[in-house]
């Protein structure tokens, strides 16, 4: 963020992502891992939703928590998602709040009871950067030469395949793999407001474990800090369900009666299936030979 602002900071429209607090627990050690040959694999539990990996020989737990934290730094104004940390924070660490993860600590007791023989040794709890839709920044920027490599939410995962392909791109000039709709720097416009952003963002980290249905589960965070179409209205009018890509809410489906309730999670045999196909055989049926 802040290198953005030096680089040029009258081409950077905005920076979608947010600064939040991410919490860790490390265990004392346990005697059943001590007298292992190998590392343990890692566990990511969606019940607690928290991910437990082996940490010399006690292990970490690392929750999503739902009630998750815009980073604040001491002395500075409040970030509201458009600014980076003050330029002389390096290491510093925020203070703890276990109240905040007993329950992800809890589900992980249950799920690897040997954690419950043994107290946690630290806690640990420092800023991380998240996109509305969890995914990095990675590619082209508007300015010529210049590359965004930014919001990794998964630093040990995303590193090393990203470098590869911004490598690539910077080098080569085209992608190794296509990574445009999930990586561009650029999916992002100046519709993505700090306010949206700081909605979305926490919405999206407190569901990161949450069993996802695809595009059609239409998680609305975020939508209500953006500015309306004029058609919007009308539309609503005509019992119009919106769906959104792009900055744009547009219309999914309508329904037909206010009583029906709609199920947006599901992966098969949608609620509003009928009524697409009922709305696409009246488009098809005056172009029937």
């Amino acid at each position: 963020m802040e290198v953005s602002d030096m680089v040029c900071p009258d081409s950077f429209d905005n920076h979608p992502a947010l600064l939040i607090e991410h919490q860790y627990a490390i265990s004392e050690p346990i005697a059943s891992i001590q007298q292992l040959d190998a590392r343990l694999p890692v566990l990511r539990d969606l019940a607690g939703s928290a991910y437990i990996r082996q940490e010399g020989a006690g292990l970490l737990i690392g929750p999503y928590e739902t009630t998750a934290q815009e980073c604040q730094f001491p002395g500075h104004k409040p970030t509201t998602g458009a600014k980076a940390p003050p330029a002389g924070f390096g290491m510093e660490l925020f203070a703890d709040d276990l109240d905040r993860i007993t329950d992800n600590l809890m589900c992980a007791i249950d799920l690897v009871p040997s954690l419950g023989q043994v107290g946690f040794a630290s806690v640990v709890n420092g800023p991380t950067i998240w996109t509305g839709d969890s995914l990095p920044r990675c590619g082209r920027t508007r300015i010529g030469g210049y590359y965004d490599f930014n919001s990794l939410s998964y630093g040990i995962t995303h590193g090393p395949p990203l470098a590869e392909h911004l490598a690539a791109v910077m080098l080569e000039g085209e992608q190794p793999f296509d990574l445009t709709a999930e990586c561009d720097p650029l999916r992002y416009g100046n519709w993505a407001t700090p306010e949206y952003v700081h909605a979305k963002v926490l919405d999206t980290y407190a569901k990161n474990n949450d069993v996802a249905y695809g595009s059609f589960e239409n998680r609305p965070a975020g939508r209500e800090h953006l500015a309306k179409h004029p058609l919007y209205h009308a539309l609503a009018n005509h019992k119009a369900v919106f769906e959104f890509g792009a900055g744009v809410e547009s219309p999914a489906f309508y329904q037909c009666h206010d009583s029906v309730e709609y199920n947006p999670c599901k992966l098969h045999h949608h609620d509003w299936a009928h009524l697409a196909l009922a709305e696409a055989h009246k488009v098809l049926l005056p172009l029937q030979p």
